[in-house]
């Protein structure tokens, strides 16, 4: 676990972090892994619940060369299935 980040909700959506070097995402030692983490921030009430209302979290990375911002929102998981709501991968250009 990268020392100071224990709380860094990547542990969550990219678990292999946690995992030996090079291993990918979509093995399934990092969905056990995810699952472990997330049962780990549930109990240690690292996570807050939402208010129910329309929400975004805005994430930002400062620790490399150059910055990185995400963007974090709840929505319905019906309206992701129905793909109402895009997934990520080919949603933008190369």
């Amino acid at each position: 676990m990268p020392a100071g980040k224990a709380k860094s909700f990547l542990h969550i959506i990219r678990p292999e972090i946690d995992l030996p070097k090079n291993t990918p995402f979509n093995d399934d030692r990092a969905y056990d892994k995810g699952a472990e983490n997330l049962n780990r921030f549930i109990k240690n009430d690292i996570l807050e619940e939402g208010t129910g209302k329309s929400c975004l979290y805005l994430s930002v990375d400062l620790e490399r060369v150059r910055s990185q911002t995400g963007l974090f929102a709840c929505v319905s998981v019906e309206d992701y299935d129905e793909e109402i709501i895009l997934k990520h991968e080919l949603t933008r250009a190369g």
